[in-house]
């Protein structure tokens, strides 16, 4: 796991985070932002699956191969990913906005389903556009020691708090999760899966 923070400049962030925030940046619902509960026996009485919005930017394996139509806003922070880790345009595999806000019910202990992005071996980046609650947390089980099964139990290892600017890199393979904000309106991550450098 690997933490940068403030990690574009400062004025190139506004930029960013001002567009996705406005209401020229579209959103789609979804009914499950983690993993569809009924197909997963995850034992987990804080893990609490809830509804979401996302906004695909690119995918390797859907109609968006050659980016979305707000693409070319991103190109920044790739150009910035680029020059701080070396990854290159031919190295992504999906990068996908998530938009999460207070739900009813819903307390600081509970999360939504641990998971990972992508089955074959990747880094995960998340990247935090506001300051908001609604911890990642990042758990100790590792999709690689569990021979293509899903674990249904789980230990938290770690929690990182969103800030805006901020950037979590970690290995694509540790079961990680989101969390609805309860003291802010709108908790909002780009999240990039990348293949291994």
């Amino acid at each position: 796991m690997h933490i940068i923070d403030e990690f574009l400049p400062k004025v190139k962030f506004n930029n960013l985070a001002n567009f996705v925030m406005s209401n020229k940046f579209p959103w789609f619902y979804a009914d499950q932002v983690s993993l569809p509960p009924e197909e997963h026996n995850i034992n987990d009485p804080c893990a609490l699956e809830t509804d979401g919005w996302y906004h695909m930017l690119y995918s390797d394996d859907e109609d968006y191969k050659n980016g979305g139509m707000f693409f070319d806003a991103f190109l920044d922070f790739f150009e910035e990913l680029s020059q701080t880790f070396g990854y290159t345009q031919d190295d992504l595999l999906r990068a996908r906005l998530g938009l999460k806000v207070p739900k009813l019910g819903y307390n600081k202990e509970n999360y939504n389903l641990p998971h990972i992005d992508v089955r074959s071996s990747h880094d995960t980046i998340i990247y935090y556009l506001n300051d908001s609650d609604g911890d990642t947390r990042i758990f100790e089980e590792n999709y690689r020691d569990y021979n293509d099964k899903e674990p249904t139990k789980f230990t938290v290892k770690d929690t990182v708090q969103p800030k805006a600017n901020r950037l979590l890199l970690l290995d694509g393979f540790q079961y990680h999760t989101a969390s609805n904000p309860i003291n802010v309106n709108r908790r909002i991550v780009l999240n990039v899966n990348l293949k291994c450098k």
